[in-house]
């Protein structure tokens, strides 16, 4: 591998390269300052590369990644996140890496709906696919992924700034997703969510920015058992309140991480409640959930295994009872 922190030219990593021609594994996320030329001339040699992150590297576009497809014919994993240049006919060309399983162009602006239609009809192995940032995608898109990859997606990441309940409901299909996040969730409803309690392998809910839902999407999306789920968070919710909190901790008994920070309508009930049904809990984060004081002293009764605990800007909570939860 090669990361960002080791800072050698373009002439040192091609000697790197050139040692290591079997690496499986290429980090060069940030690298502004690589030219084209030398990426190239690193794929050609490394036909055993299974991951390559190319993280924020503008110099990504239609060329690079056809020598990507060209020479990495093993490639598994690709991450394009933030890379300026990467767009439709990028998707296009990378319709030919045949085992590419786990693809992330997320904040890739350029990308539309029609770009990932053809990624996902041309890919066969994919079931990874995270583009959030990306503001041009729509219902189409969502469509286009039931359709073809109802029995193999298990990683969905989207940004929500332009999709309805009905396309976000149709996610619903996608019966073997275990990660779904869906970022800036401002103008979609409890209908969106309401039908997600048949998503029975999801192992981690993110819904960022979810000013909309109401405790009645909440308690329907939670309305059967979610064991396999592990992570849940919610933000800036202001629906998200005590019933709500409750509906999550019966459904998800082996939840290990929750974040409702900024959910300001949640109390120390609900709290309460939630952690004597998720004895396996660890990462705990509230914060600026404003009214919550009391609950803090149960934490060693409720939760012995929290390691993380998020109360930024919960002013009424008691120093006294952080210092005797920290010392046991």
């Amino acid at each position: 591998w090669y990361q960002r922190r080791v800072r050698v030219s373009e002439s040192r990593l091609r000697g790197i390269v050139w040692l290591h021609s079997s690496t499986r594994k290429l980090i060069l996320r940030y690298r502004r300052d690589l030219s084209q030329r030398s990426m190239i001339w690193c794929f050609f040699h490394l036909k055993n590369l299974r991951a390559l992150d190319l993280s924020h590297c503008p110099q990504v576009n239609s060329k690079i990644v056809s020598a990507i497809v060209q020479f990495c014919k093993k490639l598994r994993h690709l991450n394009v996140n933030g890379c300026t240049g990467f767009d439709n006919e990028c998707l296009l060309i990378l319709t030919g890496c045949k085992k590419l399983r786990h693809l992330n162009f997320s904040e890739c602006e350029t990308v539309t709906d029609f770009g990932v239609n053809a990624m996902t009809s041309f890919l066969p192995k994919l079931d990874s696919v995270l583009c959030d940032g990306v503001l041009s995608l729509h219902d189409e898109v969502i469509e286009t992924i039931v359709t073809k990859k109802c029995d193999t997606i298990t990683d969905l990441q989207l940004d929500g700034g332009n999709l309805t309940d009905e396309g976000v409901e149709m996610l619903s299909e996608l019966l073997y997703l275990r990660r779904l996040r869906i970022q800036y969730c401002d103008i979609l409803t409890d209908e969106a969510i309401m039908s997600f309690h048949s998503l029975r392998y999801l192992e981690e809910l993110s819904l960022t920015r979810a000013h909309s839902f109401s405790a009645t999407g909440f308690v329907g999306a939670f309305s059967r058992p979610h064991h396999f789920m592990r992570i849940v968070e919610i933000t800036e919710c202001s629906g998200l309140d005590d019933v709500s909190m409750t509906a999550i901790g019966r459904s998800c008994p082996n939840l290990t991480d929750l974040n409702i920070s900024w959910c300001r309508n949640v109390t120390d009930d609900g709290v309460i409640c939630f952690m004597e049904r998720v004895p396996q809990l660890q990462v705990l984060k509230l914060q600026s959930v404003r009214e919550l004081c009391d609950f803090v002293a149960l934490i060693p009764v409720y939760t012995p295994c929290l390691v993380h605990l998020n109360v930024i800007s919960c002013s009424l909570i008691r120093e006294e009872d952080l210092l005797a939860v920290s010392a046991q």
